[in-house]
């Protein structure tokens, strides 16, 4: 379903009081991996490594200095609409200043997915895919718990029905208690909406909870990648190996 070929990325520095440029610093080096349809594919890596940055290049929010990314081999803008991301922080990714249903009716008015009559019908029904009441619709984000924020950012995500959706870290700001029941209703939301899942995180429990397969990301490239159980239980990278043994303490 996605195919991501050679992709690097490059950054230039600039500094002092007129911005000259400094220095080019390699985010990603040479990047491939693909995600077949339907499954949750994960990639891992400690941070700096150079995740978000691909799952930007992956959305279209930030373009790659060489390489390209194919989602159903096609590399055509016309993609957006398939490709969705929830970012880690629900803090800074939602307007303070929106009530919750405008912020999940707007990406529908910008693509005329929904005639008006019927905007607020599909708002309270992307809301109770998210499990928050129709009444939620009316508030401001500050009036929200910070797992109430990301449900509201899923909804979002969710409102171009989207086939891809890319999860940057979304549960990691929340509660361990909150986190398990979030994650109970994205592989819901998986499996009931046909959808297939980038996921980036830390966890590594989670990983071999949920991804079929899995990329371990260090310095801007990939070191090792292959199905979960085997890289879980056979790694064959130093670095692979250094991070599993973290988690196991």
């Amino acid at each position: 379903m996605l195919s991501v070929r050679n992709v690097s990325k490059d950054f230039t520095l600039s500094g002092g009081v007129l911005g000259i440029r400094s220095g080019i610093v390699a985010a990603l080096r040479g990047v491939s991996f693909d995600v077949r349809k339907g499954e949750t594919f994960a990639l891992i890596g400690e941070s700096g490594s150079g995740k978000t940055t691909m799952a930007r290049i992956i959305a279209r929010l930030t373009p790659p200095t060489s390489g390209e990314v194919l989602f159903n081999g096609i590399n055509e803008e016309s993609f957006r609409k398939g490709v969705q991301i929830v970012f880690q922080n629900p803090y800074a990714s939602l307007n303070p200043r929106m009530r919750v249903g405008d912020i999940i009716a707007e990406p529908l008015m910008i693509n005329r997915l929904v005639k008006k009559v019927s905007l607020r019908e599909k708002v309270v029904s992307l809301l109770k895919m998210v499990e928050m009441p129709s009444d939620a619709a009316e508030r401001l984000p500050s009036q929200l718990s910070g797992g109430q924020r990301q449900r509201i950012c899923i909804a979002r995500a969710l409102a171009t029905a989207p086939k891809f959706l890319i999860l940057d870290e979304p549960l990691s700001s929340l509660d361990l208690t909150i986190q398990a029941r979030m994650l109970d209703m994205l592989m819901e939301l998986k499996e009931r909406l046909g959808m297939t899942y980038l996921f980036i995180t830390h966890n590594l429990c989670l990983v071999k909870k949920t991804a079929a397969r899995v990329a371990v990301m260090k310095d801007g490239r990939v070191v090792e990648q292959g199905e979960t159980g085997r890289v879980f239980s056979a790694p064959q990278h130093p670095y692979t190996r250094q991070l599993l043994s973290v988690a196991r303490g």
